[in-house]
């Protein structure tokens, strides 16, 4: 154990590991069409790029040539060494190839869901009926007017709800219009 652990380092380290690897979260939000199916895509990249790290059998025990390099492009990897070499008392300098992998992850990672994101055009159609039978269930709200399939947008007594393949939001309707 080492007594000489700048704590505060070791915290930056900590949440700058965090921070590449949740943008593998992006990606995956940017893919997966609700939260349902996130998690078990988010297991299927997460499992093996935890495999495939030095958390569990140093680097220097594996013999296979393409295996060791699987193991050294895993952004877990990089995170293993960084804050091993930090807990060690090694400087931020020495861990050049561990924070070059992890500002590369996080990198391509919002490049490639900011491209999935802003640059959707044509999002998929909505599901009508859930979001109606959500808004009914949920409020006990009963005959709203809908839009068009790539939007619904619901006049419903006090309340103007639009909803987009990026979420639905309430306002609520001027007094002179509800009237």
């Amino acid at each position: 154990l080492n007594n000489e652990v700048n704590v505060f380092s070791f915290g930056i380290a900590i949440m700058f590991s965090f921070t590449s690897l949740m943008s593998i979260g992006f990606v995956i939000a940017s893919m997966v069409p609700t939260a349902r199916f996130a998690q078990p895509f988010a297991t299927f990249i997460l499992f093996p790029m935890l495999i495939f790290s030095p958390v569990f059998l140093p680097i220097e025990k594996i013999d296979l040539p393409v295996l060791t390099f699987i193991v050294n492009c895993s952004p877990m990897t990089h995170v293993v060494n960084l804050l091993e070499g930090i807990w060690n008392g090694d400087g931020w300098l020495n861990q050049g190839p561990a924070i070059f992998g992890l500002v590369l992850t996080f990198a391509l990672c919002l490049a490639i869901s900011t491209k999935r994101f802003v640059g959707n055009k044509h999002s998929p159609p909505i599901n009508k009926k859930r979001c109606l039978d959500t808004l009914r269930t949920n409020s006990h709200l009963d005959n709203p007017t809908t839009g068009n399939e790539y939007s619904d947008h619901f006049a419903i007594r006090s309340l103007s709800i639009h909803c987009s393949h990026t979420g639905c939001e309430m306002t609520p309707l001027a007094a002179t219009s509800h009237a």
